[in-house]
């Protein structure tokens, strides 16, 4: 490989994101390990979350996750029923499955175990977690039929209610029309990279900013913002090193009550 196309590759590498496979269906194989949570949502919530944004919460105490997709699922699709009668806002059920390394790496706040929807011991043994998830930890979650049929409206008999709001559109009218007009008016809402560790990739200091800084009294010269840049750098790409799982078969979350080896 020659010297220019070397450089060129490097270039590229540190400028884009480097996703994989895991990160689009929770069956593909990926370095942050097995999904071992689930957080249930809206089609609009889901686009903006796995667009980039990764899953948000306003308090890190509110329980967003659960051990039992079926539980997750149930909030999902009580969450999509919310808008029945606003078809503008309608978008079907959808989930997110929460990989190990988010656990290893990132420890989401344990909130206990579940309470049950309508029953104390409805999900019993499931756990429930919250907190903030970058997005490389995170992956689609199919609503199968084994899911659905577990959830609390499918053990209600309330069939009509699923059937319903999984045929709402994946995005609702509202929210991609909202998306189409941010593009329209301003640039699309770039979100950080951020490497395993969750460090933000640094920002390369322009010409502009380093041929005004010769006329500011006592700030780094361009010389000197384009080392710290390279020494920020350096440390941003640094290989996260690999966490062995606390046993063998990565079964540190207690699923079903069930207690692990």
């Amino acid at each position: 490989m020659d010297r220019p196309f070397n450089d060129a590759w490097l270039v590229l590498k540190q400028q884009t994101y480097q996703s994989n496979l895991g990160e689009h269906e929770d069956f593909f194989p990926s370095p942050y390990g097995p999904v071992v949570a689930y957080h249930g949502t809206t089609g609009d919530n889901f686009t903006n979350i796995m667009g980039g944004a990764g899953m948000q919460t306003h308090d890190p105490n509110y329980a967003t996750m659960s051990t039992n997709p079926s539980e997750s699922a149930s909030y999902a699709v009580q969450r999509s029923g919310d808008a029945k009668n606003t078809p503008m806002y309608q978008s079907q059920p959808m989930m997110i499955g929460v990989r190990q390394a988010a656990f290893d790496q990132n420890h989401p706040n344990y909130i206990g175990l579940s309470h049950g929807m309508k029953n104390a011991d409805d999900y019993a043994g499931a756990e429930h977690f919250g907190g903030n998830i970058p997005r490389q930890f995170l992956t689609n979650v199919p609503m199968s039929n084994e899911i659905l049929g577990d959830t609390m409206q499918a053990r209600e008999g309330r069939q009509d209610i699923i059937d319903r709001n999984m045929s709402y559109p994946a995005e609702s009218q509202s929210h991609a029309s909202g998306r189409v007009q941010d593009m329209q008016d301003v640039p699309p809402t770039q979100f950080p990279i951020v490497n395993q560790r969750g460090e933000v990739r640094p920002q390369e200091p322009t010409q502009s900013q380093m041929s005004r800084s010769k006329w500011l009294k006592n700030a780094p010269t361009g010389e000197q913002m384009m080392a710290d840049y390279n020494q920020q750098m350096t440390q941003y790409m640094q290989p996260n090193p690999v966490q062995q799982p606390q046993d063998p078969f990565q079964t540190q979350l207690n699923f079903g009550g069930e207690q692990t080896a």
